[in-house]
């Protein structure tokens, strides 16, 4: 079998102060646990209060000198799709975060919320090969049995440091199975499933990345993340063998492991 490129959908809301729920949500999980690392806790008191907020003003003005990890968990700036991208300074930009945390409601440590919108993929059908199963447990995102192949996203907000991440480059290219393109000779089922997956691609998923930003933009969820995940190239075991197209135990674990190593959760833990 060649390779199958996937695209599933994930949001994830961190604590706010009021949660609102959203339509059409499958696999809510509810947990929290410290963040590793970028988070805006300068002073290392597992919080980010008006105390952080004084450190980082302070250190612009000279008045103190962050320590390598203060520096680190300091370093939030700049944002890029509601997150931090941190460029190795600290700067009047990192403080102006800061603010916006305080005053915004924003974090971006754990999340408190974790939803699994969309299809079959979210609800782990056939990951054991057996038609017509569903494994919640093996989901990629909302998985939740530590002893599989799957280190799901609940699983490692849960207790994996994120320093053993890193940048996961997928595989490049396209096979006659990108469900992107349909090529001359596909079948017509093969078709279907192509065209269902642009529906998905052209259609679903601007919507939903229009309403969680409406959530984000009034304020009611600020923290809600959009995922769509891109590129991710499936070998043979990545495909279960009961219905030749959902993702296997293997291809779950290949999603999350794209997933994380792709957001600002992947980055180095601070020493």
């Amino acid at each position: 079998m060649g390779k199958i490129q996937r695209r599933e959908s994930l949001v994830t809301v961190m604590p706010p102060t009021m949660r609102v729920p959203l339509p059409v949500v499958f696999c809510l999980l509810l947990f929290a646990a410290p963040a590793g690392s970028h988070d805006g806790d300068i002073n290392l008191d597992s919080a980010v209060d008006v105390a952080d907020l004084l450190w980082g003003l302070q250190t612009l003005q000279g008045s103190r000198t962050l320590m390598p990890a203060e520096a680190c968990h300091a370093d939030v700036s700049p944002l890029v799709s509601g997150a931090p991208a941190p460029d190795g300074l600290f700067n009047p930009g990192d403080v102006v975060v800061l603010l916006r945390m305080l005053l915004e409601d924003l974090h971006f440590g754990t999340p408190g919320n974790q939803f699994n919108i969309g299809d079959s993929i979210g609800e782990g059908e056939a990951a054991d090969n057996t038609i017509g199963e569903a494994h919640h447990e093996t989901v990629w995102s909302t998985g939740y049995d530590g002893g599989d192949d799957v280190n799901s996203l609940n699983e490692r907000f849960d207790s994996i440091p994120p320093d053993v991440y890193y940048e996961n480059n997928a595989a490049s290219g396209a096979s006659r199975e990108d469900p992107d393109m349909i090529y001359p000779g596909d079948g017509s089922d093969c078709v279907r499933r192509k065209q269902f997956h642009a529906a998905i691609r052209d259609t679903c998923n601007p919507i939903l990345r229009t309403v969680v930003q409406e959530y984000r933009d009034t304020g009611k969820l600020p923290n809600v993340r959009y995922t769509d995940i891109l590129n991710v190239y499936f070998e043979s075991a990545d495909v279960n063998s009961g219905d030749c197209f959902h993702p296997s135990e293997d291809g779950h674990a290949l999603l999350a492991e794209n997933e994380w190593s792709r957001t600002h959760r992947g980055l180095a833990a601070c020493a």
